[in-house]
């Protein structure tokens, strides 16, 4: 090991002892040892009591390691918590400079952009910095407040840049309310491909262009917005995004609150309309037929909703228990065709529970399939000595779950019950 490896295990036991002062001298020699060694840097980062000692701290990780994400984003911080000690100080220049600094490396945070335009040198400026706080979050109630003043609501609507090069990217263009990007117009976004008009439902919930990816991310973002409950542009867009993932039963409430919170727009409210009616139609056509029942035992609640929504729309009925003596009497009430059983259930486990099944004169010819995270040879050498059939690992990929669910249930009714 060498000396500067030394000195920085010795700093983070003194770290964890809460020996701050201790780590950072024993970090400060490791890092005239090893200059070159990031986790001394970032390690003299955490530990720093001031933004601009953490700030250059950081600088020196990144300039070892320039796609360093985590020394990114928190320089980025350390340069915000700066600048806005500068701005509160009243060293506006210098507030500007740290400012611009940390949206050069995270331009998404509207902290940044609300304190940039309290020291912006202009009132075209401080209007941009607003408004790019808005692009983030519609419903900010500060920079609303801010934008409705007499002197930045008659400002020119082709405002000038907020200072900085990359705050120009910030001016008048219109960006897409799901992934932000700059320059979108017209009924689609060139960069995600969503669709935003409601006129052509078939085209908007059969998007085959769509980035799912992306659109996904835009929804985390709005869901997290402060105030978006109550903010129509918000919940149209997060309507509007889980119709172009074909998410319509999700879709629709969104759309519903949109138009409570707008009852005026007669097109919001005209085609959410028609959507209902046009999802009603399409349910009533797509309906499978009932095909079989299933009985699912696992105490993980996204488990038993993800065999749900795998197998239902199949028209399979799906009954669902989350601990042996729960699945043993969801048995005495109506016998399924077949029964996925997790291993690792609470008080019994899932061995018990197939042995008591196959034990039962009236259940013992149900096939019982084991679900479980662990898939070696003693654990299904031991299912099967319980009576299962076979042996399904999770985590396990829907359409492979329904080929399996579909040979069992299809055998069963073959042989009959």
């Amino acid at each position: 090991m060498t000396e500067g490896a030394g000195l920085l295990q010795e700093a983070v036991q003194a770290a964890k002892r809460g020996d701050g002062g201790a780590a950072r001298s024993l970090l400060l020699r490791a890092s005239e040892s090893e200059p070159g060694n990031d986790l001394v840097w970032l390690w003299l980062a955490h530990l720093s009591t001031s933004p601009a000692d953490k700030a250059s701290y950081l600088r020196r990780v990144l300039a070892i390691h320039p796609g360093h994400e985590v020394a990114r984003a928190e320089l980025a911080d350390a340069l915000r918590s700066e600048g806005v000690a500068a701005a509160k100080g009243g060293a506006r220049r210098r507030a500007r400079e740290l400012l611009e600094s940390s949206i050069e490396l995270d331009d998404g945070k509207e902290d940044s952009w609300l304190w940039l335009a309290a020291v912006a040198e202009t009132k075209e400026q401080r209007r941009a910095c607003l408004e790019r706080v808005l692009a983030i979050d519609p419903g900010h109630r500060h920079a609303l407040a801010l934008l409705d003043l007499p002197e930045l609501r008659q400002a020119p609507k082709a405002a000038a840049s907020p200072p900085g090069e990359v705050a120009a990217a910030a001016g008048a263009a219109r960006r897409c309310p799901l992934c932000r990007g700059v320059g979108f117009s017209g009924a689609r976004c060139s960069w995600c491909r969503s669709l935003f008009a409601l006129d052509d439902l078939r085209a908007l919930v059969r998007n085959a262009e769509v980035d799912r990816e992306m659109v996904g991310a835009g929804l985390r973002r709005l869901e997290g917005l402060p105030g978006g409950r109550d903010n129509f542009d918000v919940q149209l867009a997060f309507g509007l995004g889980l119709l172009n993932l074909g998410r319509i039963d999700e879709g629709i409430p969104h759309l519903e609150i949109a138009s409570r919170l707008r009852p005026d727009d007669a097109v919001v409210a005209a085609q959410l309309d028609v959507l209902k009616l046009w999802r009603r139609g399409r349910q009533a056509t797509a309906r499978p037929a009932r095909r079989g029942s299933v009985l699912v035992v696992d105490d993980s609640p996204t488990v038993l909703k993800l065999v749900a929504s795998s197998l239902e729309p199949h028209g399979f009925e799906v009954t669902t228990a989350a601990a042996g003596l729960e699945a043993l009497a969801r048995l005495r009430e109506k016998r399924p065709n077949l029964v996925l059983l997790d291993i690792n259930l609470p008080g019994m486990d899932g061995y018990q529970v197939c042995k008591i099944i196959k034990a039962d004169p009236n259940l013992g010819k149900v096939p019982v399939v084991f679900l479980s995270g662990r898939g070696g040879l003693f654990d299904r050498m031991r299912g099967r000595l319980a009576g299962s059939s076979e042996h399904v690992q999770k985590p396990f990929e829907p359409q492979a779950l329904l080929a399996l669910v579909e040979r069992f249930v299809e055998l069963r009714n073959q042989v009959g019950h």
